[in-house]
Order: structure tokens, then sequence, then C-alpha cells
């Protein structure tokens, strides 16, 4: 009988000790996912406008479309240089420069910025779904060699500091992207051939290197109509630098 007592004495002191563990280290694990799911990265800026703010990033969004317009009229190749600031900046005025766009941006991704690096542009964004996270996704542009051919490649998608199958995105982008190009079939587009994707290359088995090296990459067109007179043109070169996205434009 004691015996027994003791037996049962010790089972509830073992299962004191796992339940107070537990108390302990359970927080410790949410917090830590929390913080992993929410890490900032250093290049992550996005941007809140005031009603100052927006009239302002407008303004030079419009001034930047008129300049182009001007330039394509002439039928010179000429150059356009973006700077991530001011992109970050339209993307966040985007509701009142072109709500269009806006409404193809899903609701539970907010705060978006850009950055332009050494080659490589990087996107991220708030996510507010079925779980949090700062969503950042890397990606590189370039042409094929004969230049009829845009290309986007994904390099790397991040939730925080966790790394996200490129799939998951790869059928977000092409269900989206596939709804987007029958609503601009029915509609007098801004920019005809933007949403002309023709094809994602590659699947989840050719990511040998795990999620966060992939080599899925999309192509479009290179043809495309500027809204404004509606003048067709072709991008003749790609350059991402430090700051920067430089593009060179020939009108046909």
């Amino acid at each position: 009988m004691a015996s027994k007592t003791i037996r049962r004495r010790t089972i509830r002191n073992v299962a004191e000790r796992v339940a107070s563990v537990g108390l302990i280290v359970v927080p410790l694990v949410v917090i830590a996912l929390w913080l992993t799911l929410h890490h900032k990265p250093g290049w992550y800026h996005p941007v809140e406008l005031d009603a100052h703010g927006m009239q302002h990033a407008r303004r030079q969004a419009l001034s930047t479309a008129d300049s182009i317009s001007d330039q394509m009229v002439q039928r010179n190749p000429f150059d356009v240089v973006l700077s991530d600031e001011s992109v970050t900046q339209w993307i966040a005025a985007l509701g009142s420069i072109w709500p269009e766009v806006k409404e193809r941006i899903p609701s539970e991704i907010t705060d978006i910025a850009v950055a332009f690096d050494d080659g490589v542009v990087r996107v991220g964004g708030r996510y507010r779904g079925s779980w949090h996270a700062i969503v950042n996704v890397h990606l590189e542009l370039g042409m094929t060699e004969d230049g009829s051919t845009l290309w986007i490649q994904l390099l790397s998608v991040y939730g925080g500091l966790l790394p996200i199958p490129s799939s998951m995105i790869e059928r977000a982008l092409a269900g989206r992207l596939g709804a987007d190009e029958s609503a601009s079939d029915a509609s007098n587009g801004r920019l005809d051939g933007a949403d002309s994707l023709t094809r994602w290359i590659g699947s989840p088995s050719d990511h040998a290197n795990g999620p966060s090296e992939t080599r899925s990459r999309a192509e479009i067109e290179n043809r495309f109509v500027w809204f404004n007179g509606r003048r067709p043109f072709r991008i003749l070169s790609i350059q991402v630098v430090p700051g920067e996205l430089r593009l060179r434009i020939e009108p046909l």
C-alpha cells in the first residue's frame, strides 16, 4: 500500500514538473515563432502617407507618365529611371493614382515596399490572413538574347525568416494573373501587355536546393502599348542598381 502511495506521489510530482516546464516553454516557442515571422529585413521601409503625401506622390507619378508620353511621341529610344523610394510612395498612393491596379492587390497584403539592389528587386509587405508575417520576395529581371521576351526570376520568398516554397507563390500568381488577364480583355487597360504572362518555368520538383533557392521564372512578351495615344513600344534594356531601376525604351 505504501509503495502504491509513493508511486502515485512520484507520478504526480513528475506531471507537475512537466506541466511547469510546459508553462515556460510553450510561451517561449510562441514568442520565438512570432518574432521569426515578423522579422523586418533591413531594406524594408514602407511608408505611410498623409493627405499631402498622397497628393505629392500622385503628382510625381503623373509627371513621370507625362514625361514618358512626350518621349513616346518623338519615336526615339529614351531612358526611364525609377527610384525605389518613389515606387514605394506610388504604391502607397495607388488608390488615388491607379485604382484598377490597387484592386488587384489582395487586401491581406499591406505596407508594400520596394528596394532596388545590385541586380535584384526586393518586394516586401505585411500579410494578415490566416497567419501574420512580413513577406519578402527577391526577384531578378532580364530579357532573352533576341530581346523578344522579358523574364522575371523568383530567387527567394520568405515569411519573416522562414523560407516559403515558391510553388505556393506560383499558384497564387498564376491564378491572379489569369483572372486579371480576363478582366483586361474586357476593358481598355492603361498598359496592354503587362498581363501577358506566358508561363511559369519550373515546378516544385525543380527546387532541389530548397525553397530559399528557387529557379522559377515567368516570361512576358516584350511588346507593350502605352495608354496615352495607344503607342506600342518595347524595352531595350533593364538594369537594376542600388536604389534605381533603369529602363531603355524604344517606341515602335
